[in-house]
């Protein structure tokens, strides 16, 4: 894809989640406040011929362009472990934000959307009950280091993964956000951005929340209580609620 350049020097962004956290959200909102671009973005995934889980391959992919001052955002949803190695040369060259959402909505959103594809993504199960305890399956495995006993478990790992990398190197800046502060707070958080930067915002844009969002658009609900009846959130309280609770989800 054809890349654009800045005018001047400025570290590149990387926005990292689990998937359905308000990745396109964040990435919209950073490219509608500051000079960045959402659209095209770069997509560490299947479109590039890369072994992910060798770091010292995404070190070299990265420094293709080193020290470029690419203006496109880099995403990706893979977990902390495969960044670790290699954290504080990624942080060195990039802006490092990462989001999170709420496992009860942002597994509801997976659901919908894994069953919405034509491919084997993830377990297309009938229900969002079934889907919690489920074991990944297929090409969703590409984003993880290790199995686990059930998406929720996955969730967890995924967050709770990034927030000790930040926690373990405290002299490496990352940027972690949930997508409700963000949704919620926007103007707070857009401060928050703007200070990780070290950019002022010149606006106040809020992008429609479906913006370049992959897959599903439209309004249809994912607020958990529409889908979840008190065992489920019995289960996902045992499964992963001392977490949830740490991170101010309960």
């Amino acid at each position: 894809m054809q890349v654009t350049i800045a005018h001047k020097h400025q570290k590149k962004i990387m926005v990292i989640s689990h998937e359905r956290s308000g990745t396109h959200f964040l990435m919209n909102t950073i490219a509608g406040n500051y000079t960045y671009l959402s659209d095209p973005w770069l997509n560490l995934d299947f479109d590039l011929p890369l072994n992910f889980y060798a770091s010292y391959g995404l070190k070299q992919y990265f420094k293709k362009f080193e020290n470029a001052s690419i203006l496109n955002i880099f995403k990706s949803h893979h977990t902390a472990g495969f960044f670790e190695d290699i954290i504080d040369y990624v942080a060195e060259q990039f802006h490092v934000f990462y989001i999170f959402r709420d496992p009860r909505n942002c597994l509801i959103s997976n659901w919908r959307l894994i069953k919405s594809l034509r491919w084997d993504e993830g377990p297309k199960l009938a229900s969002a009950s079934e889907f919690i305890r489920a074991e990944p399956s297929g090409a969703m495995m590409r984003y993880q280091k290790k199995q686990e006993r059930n998406m929720l478990q996955r969730w967890q790992t995924h967050v709770q993964g990034w927030h000790e990398l930040s926690e373990k190197h405290p002299n490496i800046k990352l940027c972690l956000l949930s997508y409700e502060e963000l949704d919620q707070n926007f103007e707070a958080t857009i401060r928050k951005i703007s200070s990780f930067l070290g950019q002022q915002n010149h606006s106040l844009l809020r992008p429609d929340i479906d913006k370049n969002v992959v897959g599903l658009h439209g309004k249809k609900s994912t607020n958990f209580r529409d889908y979840f009846d008190q065992k489920d959130l019995d289960f996902v309280a045992k499964e992963v609620g001392n977490f949830m609770a740490k991170i101010n989800y309960l």
